[in-house]
């Protein structure tokens, strides 16, 4: 199996994962599209990606058996953290005009994080899980599988030094044993989605791709080839409920296919559409995130068809640029840790201090309980003291204990240059449509406070199939406030 052949149809296949990947995140998770247009499984591209990357590494160990720390740094990290870094600190700078001051916050704490190459461990700790619909409005959420990536390449260089003065026996029953135990971790569906170690396995399935013996039969590989591409679209394009063992089905497909794809006859694999995208897949993996959130952040709304095929094209577009500007200059190591510390400092000066109370075009709620002190203005009118009972902590409406609600507990609504002249309380539903809101009372010349609360009636019983249309939602804010502004009227 020739080496540049062998490159091309995983290149193909690369482009298929991340088609899969993108499109996701654009229907599905993103955006609001017809049922026939969705992929609401589309993720299993994750893990055709996980194993083509198993594949390269243990290859990559087994020709180099004297790999220094040195060339696997330049040849791993260097690869992956100056191009990470460079868009995280761009984005970190376009989000200052457009996420409110909570998710610009969670943002540059994901962002920091990612540059270590932990964001996976910093969001399944401090957000909810990946399909939440309120993870949407972070552009930089996607960077938990870089971290995952990073994370696999520390370990598998340290478990390799151990290693390769071991017999060979011993280093199959060893990495058998870890990819026993990973994959039994991930099959009892405990672990979330973020976590590494139920990852594992897939990483090891692409090592057992130069276990496989070659095939005489170009008909034989052909088919299976096939069955392999079968194996990868089906779960990703059908509409059953996700389970643990298509992600087995998926990697299984994808060991074929990188295995025996070369042996296609009709390029199923190496036709140059998907060996461009494919060539282009990190960068466009990178972009299409932040794009995507950007666009959520000014329209107040999540993209429908036409303009989630106009972002697609864009995405495809700025990969290629992105690539040839950045990744494939493969910057010199000193400059890419430059690099890294400048994402870090502008990431972490981001969550400390709120840089935007001087830029008043800022569309966000800018106080929040811990800076109320710092802005009289917000108190006008108000008691105070009845004001600080709403922040920090709150007691769960069925006496359970107590768990911090919300990051911003009480905030200024609308018009900031106006008197507030209204309380409006409202649970994390409310928070939800809370940018539109915002944007709709400084329309209407309204000025109020939100003070986040626990409604109890609705407290563990979420309002069904509202998917990703449900929040930031201007149509939604624009009947509450018609709602309210009725109210208000017969009122007076």
């Amino acid at each position: 199996m020739g080496n540049k052949v062998q490159l091309t149809h995983v290149t193909g296949l690369r482009g298929i994962a991340i088609l899969l990947v993108v499109w996701f995140h654009f229907t599905t998770k993103n955006g609001v599209m017809p049922g026939w247009l969705t992929l609401p499984n589309g993720y299993y591209g994750v893990d055709v990606f996980l194993t083509i990357v198993g594949y390269f590494l243990i290859m990559g160990f087994a020709k180099k058996p004297d790999l220094t720390i040195g060339q696997f740094v330049r040849g791993k990290f260097n690869r992956i953290l100056p191009p990470l870094a460079i868009l995280v600190l761009v984005t970190a700078l376009l989000s200052l005009m457009v996420l409110n001051w909570q998710e610009y916050r969670a943002m540059c704490k994901t962002g920091c994080t990612a540059i270590f190459g932990v964001s996976n461990f910093e969001l399944m700790y401090s957000s909810a899980g990946y399909f939440a619909d309120n993870t949407a409005m972070n552009p930089l959420l996607h960077t938990w599988y870089l971290s995952v990536t990073l994370q696999v390449f520390a370990c598998a260089y340290l478990v390799f030094l151990v290693m390769r003065r071991a017999k060979k026996s011993v280093c199959m029953c060893v990495l058998m044993l870890l990819a026993g135990l990973s994959l039994w971790y991930h099959l009892t569906g405990t672990a979330s989605y973020y976590s590494t170690a139920p990852r594992v396995w897939e990483i090891l399935a692409g090592g057992l791709v130069c276990l496989l013996p070659e095939l005489k039969s170009r008909k034989l590989g052909f088919c299976l080839t096939c069955g392999g591409l079968l194996m990868i679209l089906l779960p990703a394009l059908g509409r059953f409920e996700s389970a643990a063992y298509w992600n087995v089905v998926v990697v299984l497909g994808t060991v074929l296919c990188v295995k025996f794809g070369y042996t296609t006859p009709c390029n199923i694999l190496s036709n140059r559409v998907l060996c461009f995208v494919g060539g282009v897949s990190f960068s466009l993996y990178l972009v299409h995130m932040p794009l995507l959130v950007l666009y959520k952040g000014i329209m107040f709304d999540d993209p429908g068809i036409l303009a989630g095929s106009v972002l697609l094209l864009l995405s495809v577009i700025f990969a290629f640029a992105y690539y040839y500007a950045v990744e494939k200059r493969r910057i010199a190591l000193w400059a890419g840790g430059l690099c890294c510390v400048v994402a870090v400092l502008v990431c972490a000066g981001g969550f400390f201090f709120d840089w935007r109370r001087s830029l008043p075009d800022a569309v966000e709620p800018r106080y929040t309980d811990w800076q109320a002190s710092t802005h009289k203005e917000l108190m006008n009118g108000y008691d105070v003291d009845v004001l600080s009972q709403h922040t920090g902590w709150y007691t769960l409406a069925d006496g359970s204990g107590k768990a911090p609600l919300l990051d911003m507990p009480f905030v200024h609504l609308g018009a900031t240059e106006e008197k507030p002249s209204f309380v409006l309380l409202g649970d994390s539903h409310a928070q939800a449509s809370f940018m539109g809101i915002d944007v709709i009372c400084r329309e209407e010349h309204l000025s109020g406070v939100y003070l986040a609360s626990i409604i109890a009636p609705f407290w563990d019983r979420e309002i069904p199939n509202q998917g990703g249309n449900y929040y930031y939602n201007r149509k939604k804010a624009e009947a509450l406030l018609t709602g309210w502004r009725h109210i208000r009227s017969c009122k007076l």
